[in-house]
């Protein structure tokens, strides 16, 4: 009786570390995929007339804190939606009263964000009398980013999520108009090794609980009435 209740019991504790490798295998699996990126809509940026920028506090939005706490990557990519279509964008991220100054001398917008999959509120903020619209150097060959990406789609690693961070959106040639659509993404390649060690736990333990629920079940039982 004593064997079997031990025998029982392991099955049980088998059974129960196999369901949670099963269930968090397949949960990182479906939130994840295969290879452990799961991605966002972050709002999109609209087309204000005479604007050359658009700039953006991730910190506000939250845009900048990955879902889970793990070390990953995360980016932050901005797709050209209007204007000179297959245009490349800039995305640049650097300290707020550095931009301040370089986008003063322009017409610029400010983004709020709304709603992952709505537009950004924006407010233009007018430059020096006679220049909206008006070119005003590339931002790329500014020494003011901490980070810059050019492309399209632009996509731009956030190295320091925690940190608050000021985010500007232009057309890499300067002009205007300035419209995209955002997304962020969350990578995380250690992931994938867990997925696989919590399928590789669940395909181990769960047909081994089976065996001892068969084995303190019958096999012992039966060998309990021959004894007797």
């Amino acid at each position: 009786m004593l064997k079997r209740l031990v025998i029982a019991l392991l099955g049980i504790l088998c059974l129960i570390v196999g369901a949670a490798g099963l269930i968090s295998g397949a949960w990182i699996y479906t939130v994840f995929g295969s290879d452990g990126e799961v991605s966002a809509p972050a709002g999109s940026v609209v087309e204000v007339q005479g604007s050359n920028a658009v700039v953006i506090d991730l910190a506000d939005a939250n845009l900048s804190v990955p879902y889970l706490t793990f070390k990953g990557e995360t980016t932050i990519q901005a797709k050209n939606t209007v204007g000179e279509m297959g245009a490349a964008l800039f995305l640049g991220v650097g300290e707020a009263t550095v931009i301040d100054e370089y986008l003063a001398q322009t017409t610029y917008s400010v983004g709020e964000f709304t709603a992952p999959t709505k537009p950004w509120k924006m407010t233009l903020v007018p430059g020096p009398a006679n220049t909206p619209g008006a070119p005003f150097g590339q931002p790329a060959e500014k020494l003011i980013w901490s980070s810059s990406a050019i492309g399209d789609p632009a996509v731009l690693q956030l190295d320091s999520p925690a940190a608050p961070l000021t985010l500007v959106v232009m057309r890499s040639d300067a002009l205007s108009p300035v419209a995209a659509d955002l997304s962020v993404h969350l990578k995380v390649p250690q992931l994938v090794i867990t997925m696989w060690i919590a399928l590789a736990v669940a395909v181990l333990l769960l047909p081994a609980a089976l065996t001892l629920f068969w084995i303190a079940l019958f096999h012992l039982r039966k060998r309990g009435r021959h004894e007797g």
